[in-house]
């Protein structure tokens, strides 16, 4: 019951809204209908002013060959006044011949309604012949009846006599009328028009110029998609007499859209008429392509917004003119107006000011300037941060600036700062420890230790007897002791000296290591007699490997951190290929692992997998998503995402080649590949590896253009190009993954 009362109570509030919104439309419609009755009488003083300054006789005439109206040429050819004329017939105003024949030619009209032109000769008042165009028309009453015909005779007596003049030449230029690719037209300043080529009437989508000539009545309405736009064209011409590169959206006759740019003039017709003519031609295509790069420049801006590497675009003389929002976190700033204000000084450490003038002076002088150096700035806080800094020329917003990128390696710097500090205190060590020496006589089993040696183990020599295996009892680690023996025997068996390291128990039960080297000593006859040895105290130096390990290990977490950010971009601009790249890393690191490659270069195939085609974070988004077969050109664009890769990667510190095997990862055995054309050994393992994965995971997968094609597909496009293609080792070890031990891709079908 309470949900009825509370759907009824719902129906009555969409009913008064309901009525408030009919309410509303019905005064628009009585405003629209004032403004529409006061455009319709403009419209007709503007038409009763347009005819009159013609200068060709027009008349009006009811059915019945009545006239009922006309203009001041056509007073002047009957010579008698407008009110004279109307409600007279043609054989009250002309001889009798001329009468009849301009009644037979007005009820042809009438017998088969439309347009009639023919010309004829005719008599003015004042006695002068000229030859004329009638040019006449139908017209119908408010209830769609005949009711008479409108008309209007053009003097072409001046352009007969042009006529055997101009013949010639108009035969050269009209062939090239025809013809011309680009739209012709001349049109009168009222908005009609007088002539077009084919071309101008094919791209407003008319079967001919006749077409578009008789049926478009108000260019202005009819052509133009903003009727403002032609007002706008006659204002620019209005003091020049021309205009050039006029850009606006047409409307075609189905009621499409497109783009022209346009060249007009002010001339005369024949007649001195007053003309505008001009070409035009289309440039929609030209405008999508704008309208698209202006969409990747767009999302060029947002990955710099949103990219967790502080970027500024700078002037050549220095001024910021955009920073995102990492970089103000970086200096602690709120705003980019805290960035421009701050001093320089302020913002750098006395000595990367010094640095920075040094660089500033050499820009100034036109001398090279590194584009990589490190910096040390001083926070809004107070705290120094210190920054790796890439500097490139780019264009923004068509002028030549800089893209500045800053990467805060303060805690890079802490550890190779740290490391070289321990690096100090272990020489230091090394100086002043002594070495630990210690003997064993085989014969009778003496051992004897130097100071140093109890010293190392923290024991008491009043205290404590050494004996062979004393060593081996302070580790009371079973598996040390396995290998310290085997380590002994070898030697001993070789004659060669020996050496290892070995963790220890002291008395408080800290852990330390040491490092000992022995070598046996050996008589006449071979036979082993004692052995001698150091031991030396490394137990600092193991625990500043530790540390730097453990430094390194926090420096990869980071790294893998942006990587993941980076993979999460491209992904984000591609949803339709979302986990391509982590797919093909996991089948790649698995290729690698197969194919027994060291554990840090299969790090190293899966890192550069997880990122292989972050380039396409600069491929427009429409053409990773079009869910059609890609055009040449359209390709060529996508085939830009392995260069651009590299580009984004070549300068990222790295343990691996990460660039190029993103830049490689395309190229194929035969040199049929892209972006270089390498062949064979010139491609890198990785990218042999990484390829075969790529085009694995691609083929077994969803694209926009296609449905997955199936796992067995893939394998078989890649057992089919093996040595061609694809390298041999990689497509064999990921055919046993996949038929012999089982691996299977995520999300995909056989």
């Amino acid at each position: 019951m309470k949900d009825q009362s509370k759907t009824k109570h719902t129906l009555i509030q969409d009913l008064a809204s309901l009525r408030e919104r009919i309410t509303k439309l019905e005064q628009s419609e009585s405003e629209l209908k004032e403004a529409a009755e006061k455009k319709s009488q403009d419209m007709l003083n503007f038409l009763q002013t347009l005819i009159n300054t013609i200068p060709s006789p027009i008349f009006c005439k009811d059915i019945d060959g009545v006239y009922q109206d006309c203009n001041k040429e056509f007073e002047n050819y009957v010579g008698m006044k407008k009110e004279e004329i109307i409600g007279k017939r043609a054989h009250d105003l002309f001889p009798k011949d001329l009468g009849d024949k301009y009644r037979e030619m007005d009820l042809a009209l009438f017998h088969q309604p439309g347009r009639q032109i023919y010309e004829y000769q005719i008599m003015y008042a004042d006695g002068t012949n000229r030859d004329v165009v009638v040019n006449k028309a139908t017209y119908q009453n408010v209830d769609g009846a005949l009711a008479g015909s409108v008309g209007v005779m053009v003097d072409i007596t001046e352009r007969r006599q042009a006529e055997a003049t101009i013949g010639k030449s108009e035969e050269k230029y009209r062939n090239l009328f025809d013809n011309a690719v680009e739209g012709i037209y001349q049109t009168t300043p009222a908005g009609r028009i007088v002539s077009t080529n084919m071309a101008f009437a094919r791209m407003f989508g008319y079967e001919s110029p006749e077409e578009i000539v008789n049926t478009v009545t108000d260019i202005a309405t009819r052509l133009y998609a903003n009727p403002d736009d032609r007002k706008r064209l006659l204002g620019q011409m209005k003091d020049t007499g021309y205009l050039s590169n006029f850009e606006c959206l047409m409307l075609r006759k189905d009621g499409s859209t497109f783009w022209v740019v346009m060249n007009a003039r002010l001339t005369c017709l024949p007649d001195g008429a007053s003309c505008l003519e001009g070409f035009l031609f289309d440039i929609t295509k030209r405008k999508r392509a704008e309208a698209a790069l202006q969409a990747s420049e767009e999302n060029f801006r947002r990955s710099l917004d949103e990219s967790p590497l502080g970027i500024r675009i700078v002037t050549a003389e220095g001024e910021t003119i955009y920073a995102n929002q990492a970089i103000l976190s970086i200096y602690c700033y709120d705003s980019i107006e805290e960035l421009k204000t701050t001093p320089v000084d302020k913002r750098y450490t006395p000595e990367s000011y010094a640095e920075f003038q040094i660089r500033r002076g050499k820009r100034k002088r036109g001398n090279h300037d590194p584009s990589e150096y490190e910096i040390s700035i001083v926070r809004k806080d107070g705290e120094i941060r210190h920054l790796q800094v890439s500097r490139k020329e780019i264009l923004w917003g068509g002028a030549r600036h800089f893209q500045v990128i800053y990467q805060d390696i303060t805690k890079r710097k802490q550890a190779e700062d740290a490391l070289r500090e321990s690096e100090k205190r272990l020489r230091e060590a090394q100086k002043m420890a002594h070495l630990g020496f210690w003997y064993w006589d085989v014969k009778t089993g003496d051992v004897e230790w130097s100071e140093e040696v109890f010293k190392i183990f923290c024991l008491d020599p009043k205290e404590f007897t050494p004996q062979i295996d004393s060593i081996q009892a302070l580790s009371p680690w079973p598996e040390d002791h396995q290998r310290h023996q085997e380590l002994i025997n070898r030697a001993i068996e070789t004659h060669d000296q020996g050496f290892y390291e070995q963790k220890f128990l002291r008395p408080d039960q800290s852990i330390g290591y040491y490092y000992s080297t022995f070598q046996g000593n050996y008589d006449e006859n071979g036979d082993l007699f004692s052995i001698v040895g150091t031991v030396l105290d490394i137990t600092k130096r193991k625990l500043a490997e530790k540390q730097l390990q453990d430094t390194l290990d926090s420096l990869r977490k980071a790294f893998s951190t942006t990587v993941q950010v980076l993979v999460s971009a491209v992904e984000t601009r591609d949803p339709y290929t979302a986990g391509h790249q982590i797919r093909s890393a996991d089948l790649a690191r698995a290729i690698a692992t197969e194919l027994g490659l060291p554990q840090d270069e299969i790090d190293g195939i899966r890192m550069a997998g997880a990122i292989h085609d972050i380039g396409k974070i600069s491929v427009p988004a429409e053409l990773l998503s079009k869910p059609i077969k890609l055009s040449d050109l359209e390709f060529s664009l996508i085939k830009e995402h392995a260069p651009k890769g590299y580009e984004m990667l070549k300068d990222v510190e790295s343990p691996w080649p990460l660039a190029e095997i993103v830049y490689q990862h395309h190229e194929r055995m035969d040199g049929s590949g892209y972006p270089q054309g390498l062949k064979g050994e010139e491609i890198l393992m990785e990218a042999r590896i990484l390829a075969v994965a790529d085009v694995v995971e691609s083929m077994a997968s969803h694209r926009p253009y296609r449905p997955a094609l199936g796992l067995n597909a893939a394998l078989q496009e890649i057992e089919n190009n093996k040595g061609t293609l694809y390298d041999a080792e990689a497509v064999d070890a990921c055919l046993r993954l996949f038929r012999e031990k089982g691996f299977q891709l995520e999300g995909t079908r056989l």
